[in-house]
């Protein structure tokens, strides 16, 4: 899920066992729901990094109601067992989800 506009060229991970466990802690149960879900929940949450936490603008980049953005981060919390406005979340779910990019897996 590279975010909108990044041209850079895929890097190489040296370490994919730290970036699985980074990527695991950051994310938590939401990688483990089923596929549909899980990505709509991780397209979201890009977004809404990406609009500066605003829902309004989210919700216009999805074609989605408002509403809609601001539940879905909530569940992401509820699984993720973080709020997405710690400030200890906030770097840790980003890297989290840059970090999904680059591993053999994604």
């Amino acid at each position: 899920m590279r975010p909108a506009g990044s041209a850079s060229p895929t890097p190489s991970i040296s370490s994919p066992a730290l970036a699985e466990r980074l990527t695991g802690r950051a994310l938590g149960a939401v990688l483990d729901l089923p596929d549909d879900e899980r990505e709509v929940l991780l397209k979201t949450l890009t977004i809404w990094y990406q609009s500066g936490r605003s829902a309004a603008r989210a919700a216009g980049l999805l074609y989605c109601h408002r509403n809609t953005i601001l539940n879905r981060p909530r569940r992401i919390e509820q699984l993720c067992g973080s709020s997405l406005e710690d400030h200890r979340f906030l770097p840790t779910g980003y890297l989290g989800l840059l970090t999904l990019d680059f591993l053999p897996s994604a």
